[in-house]
């Protein structure tokens, strides 16, 4: 199994100097029984600052994935992928690396259907941001 970069899988570190987003976080209360959230905007405009201070005051914890150019293959997204989902579903990534392993050739379908299967399993929700 390819080693991950824990940077790529891990909530960074913010300042403690908060802004105000009452409006921000009603919207993301709201949205949080929706399937998928797109948060869009340039650089520099807080998105990533904005989701760390929302998630800091909450009792469940969003699994985390920063994009790089180093994820453009499906392999090396799907692995970080399955390694940023592992916190809260221990052994997936290790499940996932395993069955990935064994295919010559790896396609979205079976990328899609081997989450799928390893996420059927699980009986809870999950937050996922990438970015």
């Amino acid at each position: 199994m390819r080693k991950l970069l824990p940077t790529k899988i891990s909530i960074p570190a913010v300042d403690d100097i908060i802004i105000p987003r009452p409006r921000f976080n009603q919207k993301l209360d709201a949205i949080k029984s929706c399937p998928v959230t797109v948060i869009t905007a340039g650089a520099g405009y807080g998105k990533t600052t904005a989701m760390i201070q929302y998630w800091r005051g909450k009792p469940e914890t969003p699994c985390w994935y920063c994009l790089g150019p180093e994820d453009d293959t499906l392999y090396i997204f799907a692995i970080y992928l399955a390694g940023s989902l592992d916190m809260f579903y221990p052994g997936l990534s290790e499940w996932f690396c395993q069955r990935l392993a064994t295919e010559k050739k790896i396609d979205w379908r079976f990328v899609l259907f081997l989450f799928l299967s390893g996420l059927n399993t699980c009986q809870t929700g999950i937050h996922l941001y990438i970015w």
